[in-house]
């Protein structure tokens, strides 16, 4: 009876383990989805890689601008820092480094690509502007910063007429692949002040109509007009006149003082009477300085009071007269 009993229960139990392997077994393959074996691989292989890609969202940095230059490679540290050419222009050129996050990031160290631009600015001031500079290529930081960064080149132009100061600054700008930028403008320096000017015509004549012993308050034929070449006002003009002798007779002359120069152009003979050798200042005459490429022009106007007296015959000038503008 007792072996009977024993074997019974072995064998209960053997069942109830056998269910237990077979329900834990099933309960895996449904919560988890695996299916059978065949279906299980290729699903992950053995080689397989994981990547991961994080953006630098960070602008770029402008980390360091290079004082300007004359365009030459010459860098004047003496003020002032740039002097403009007479009615002309001055190419000025600077660098500056970038970067982002620490290096150089999302910026394009190719040497030739456009991703910056750079701008002279002064308020008041026309701006000028390189929207192309040019990439050198990725260098050591050096003593700028640390670590590497971009070098950009930029080339920009002056006018002649570009505003005397001391307050001009350099924009850089730096760009990255996404558009993000970086802008510094604490680089500061000076344009000088230059007095200029120049005149079209060479020259005054009174002979269309010829003149006639009754003749008075005749203004020259052409017009002297004067450009101001510089970028300062001309405040002051003096002419230095000298007497006009007979070709035919030139023991007869037409003294300078019977001439007056003026800036307007009245009925009669108005503004200073010329001296001879006398340089006299020609009160309300000044030029002013260009805002454009206009430029800026004014009139000076020379005028015959009579020649009553005088021997009919042509007279021309025994020495040059001269003009001179003072800034």
């Amino acid at each position: 009876m007792k072996s009977g009993k024993r074997v019974f229960g072995i064998i209960i139990i053997s069942l109830l383990l056998i269910g237990s392997v077979s329900f834990v077994s099933a309960s895996w393959k449904d919560w988890f989805g695996f299916g059978d074996e065949k279906d299980l691989e290729g699903e992950l292989p053995e080689s397989a890689t994981a990547k991961v890609k994080i953006l630098d969202t960070s602008p770029p940095v402008v980390v360091y601008v290079s004082n300007v230059d004359d365009g030459k490679g010459t860098v004047n540290t003496i003020t002032p820092n740039i002097r403009t050419v007479n009615s002309g222009n001055t190419k000025v050129m600077i660098w500056f480094l970038a970067q982002q996050g620490g290096g150089v990031g999302n910026l394009d160290p190719t040497a030739g690509s456009i991703h910056s631009n750079a701008s002279f600015i002064r308020t008041g001031s026309t701006t000028r502007l390189n929207a192309s500079c040019v990439t050198r290529g990725q260098v050591a930081c050096g003593s700028f910063c640390t670590g590497s960064a971009v070098n950009y080149s930029c080339t920009l132009t002056m006018r002649y007429y570009d505003d005397p100061a001391t307050d001009w600054f350099i924009n850089a700008t730096a760009r990255d692949s996404t558009n993000r930028f970086g802008v510094n403008s604490t680089k500061q320096f000076n344009v000088a002040s230059i007095s200029a000017a120049s005149s079209l015509v060479d020259y005054l004549n009174w002979t269309n109509p010829p003149l006639t012993t009754t003749t008075i308050n005749r203004y020259a034929d052409n017009d002297f007009m004067v450009n101001n070449d510089g970028n300062s006002v001309i405040p002051a003009t003096r002419v230095n006149a000298t007497q006009l002798i007979g070709i035919t007779n030139p023991a007869i002359s037409i003294l300078p003082n019977k001439f007056t120069a003026n800036s307007a152009a009245p009925a009669t003979c108005g503004g200073i009477d010329l001296i001879q050798d006398g340089n006299p200042i020609i009160t309300g005459f000044s030029v002013p300085k260009a805002t454009s490429d206009a430029g800026s022009q004014a009139e000076l106007h020379f005028c015959l009071k009579d020649v009553a007296g005088l021997q009919s015959q042509e007279y021309t000038g025994g020495r040059a007269w001269i003009i001179t503008f003072t800034g």
